[in-house]
C-alpha cells in the first residue's frame, strides 16, 4: 500500500509532538500514563489532531512552551483539543465556578 505525503504529514506531526513531550515532561509516572493513552489512540486509530494533543497535554497543563510556539508547529486544532481534554481532565466537577457549560457538551467539542 502506498504512503500518501498527506499521511507522512500527519506521522511526522505526531513523531514531533512524542519528542517535544518526551523533551519536556520527564516525570516517569506521568510518561507511562500518556504512553498507555496513545497506545489506546493509535489501536482505536482515532484522528491525528487528538494524537498529536494527547502528547501535547501535559506540555499545555503546565504552560511549558507558549502557546504561539505550540500553534505554529502542530496547528491550531491540536493546540484547542489539548486544552479542551486539560479541562476535562483537570477541572473540578463539582466546582460550578470551575466548569461552565455541561461536561456532554465538552466531550461533544474534543470528539468532533
Amino acid at each position: 500500500m502506498k504512503t500518501r505525503d498527506s499521511d507522512r504529514i500527519t506521522f511526522d506531526l505526531v513523531a514531533q509532538a512524542q519528542a517535544l513531550f518526551k523533551q519536556q515532561v520527564t516525570d516517569p509516572v506521568v510518561l507511562q500514563h500518556v504512553q498507555e493513552m496513545n497506545r489506546l489512540l493509535t489501536h482505536w486509530q482515532v484522528r491525528t489532531p487528538v494524537l498529536v494533543a494527547s502528547w501535547l497535554l501535559v506540555i499545555v497543563r503546565n504552560e511549558l512552551i507558549p502557546d504561539n510556539e505550540l500553534a505554529t508547529r502542530f496547528g491550531n486544532r491540536a493546540l484547542q483539543i489539548a486544552r479542551l481534554a486539560c479541562k476535562l481532565i483537570f477541572t473540578d466537577i463539582a466546582s460550578d465556578t470551575v466548569r461552565r457549560g455541561s461536561p456532554k457538551a465538552a466531550y461533544a467539542d474534543l470528539v468532533r
